[in-house]
């Protein structure tokens, strides 16, 4: 775990992001990455 993968999860997170509404299904896979990241933009989504 470093910021390289930090950074890499975070471009994957945006992309996704935009994607939400074509592939949900990727929320959930997006949002354990997430977790890895250390960030949880996308951590609220999974709630829903």
């Amino acid at each position: 775990m470093g910021p390289e993968i930090a950074r890499e999860n975070g471009i994957e997170q945006t992309l996704t992001y935009r994607d939400l509404r074509h592939n949900i299904a990727d929320i959930r896979f997006c949002a354990i990455s997430t977790t890895t990241s250390g960030a949880k933009p996308i951590h609220f989504w999974n709630l829903g």
